[in-house]
């Protein structure tokens, strides 16, 4: 008997091998046309999956097309470009500095000189006793001038080291990335801050996912299925 036909007696002409139930002529054609159907959906969305793919595949062969990549690769140009005129600036003002010290520290040599001038012409009066007034007025200057050039020559450092930081060349920048799957992936990654006095100079965040909405560009596959209203969008 029919199995469609129940509870009505018609009999059966012929069997399906894949369900195994019996059908009537016309069930038999309704169970074949609801087969094709299912099997229409199958290859609608196999097109689907391929499409999806194929568009991955090209992405993913073809990086530097992407707008969003060029936008990245420009922001870490900029950001080496910084970094670099960062680490010439630092540089030079340490240079600038380290040689001012040592400058300074070569007054004792200046120091040295007025003392002994001063001493020989002392000791000359001394023997000649050919001085006046004048003279003493200004011997005596002269003395309060080296004393204050020697109280700032004891101020000035003695053993001068620097310390240079070591920057973790590795975990500069930091960026994170949305997957085929639209599985949001974070790199932890530490963003370099360049000091310069009280003056920082750091890095973006960059990100392939915070551009503004005119560079981002999806593509939308559409397909229509046989048989049914059901649409299928793939986003790229």
């Amino acid at each position: 008997m029919c199995h469609t036909c129940a509870p009505k007696q018609m009999i059966a002409i012929t069997s399906c091998h894949g369900c195994a139930l019996n059908f009537c002529r016309k069930h038999f054609d309704e169970h074949r046309e609801k087969l094709d159907h299912d099997f229409d959906n199958i290859i609608n969305r196999r097109d689907g999956i391929l499409h999806h793919f194929q568009a991955s595949v090209y992405h993913s062969l073809n990086p530097l097309d992407n707008d969003n990549v060029q936008v990245l690769l420009k922001q870490i140009d900029e950001w080496q470009a910084k970094t670099i005129e960062a680490c010439y600036r630092v540089a030079d003002n340490a240079r600038m500095k380290i040689e001012k010290l040592f400058k300074e520290v070569k007054t004792n040599d200046h120091i040295n000189k007025q003392v002994n001038e001063l001493s020989k012409e002392l000791k000359e009066q001394q023997d000649l006793e050919n001085f006046i007034e004048t003279d003493l007025e200004r011997w005596k200057k002269q003395l309060e001038e080296l004393e204050k050039d020697i109280s700032k020559f004891a101020e000035m450092p003695r053993n001068i080291t620097i310390e240079i930081q070591m920057i973790n060349w590795e975990n500069m920048i930091k960026f994170s990335y949305i997957s085929n799957s639209e599985e949001i992936i974070d790199n932890q990654l530490a963003l370099m801050n360049t000091r310069d006095d009280d003056k920082t100079i750091g890095t973006p965040f960059l990100s392939s996912n915070k551009f503004s909405d005119d560079k981002k560009k999806h593509t939308m596959f559409e397909k229509e299925t046989m048989n049914t209203h059901e649409r299928q969008t793939i986003v790229d």
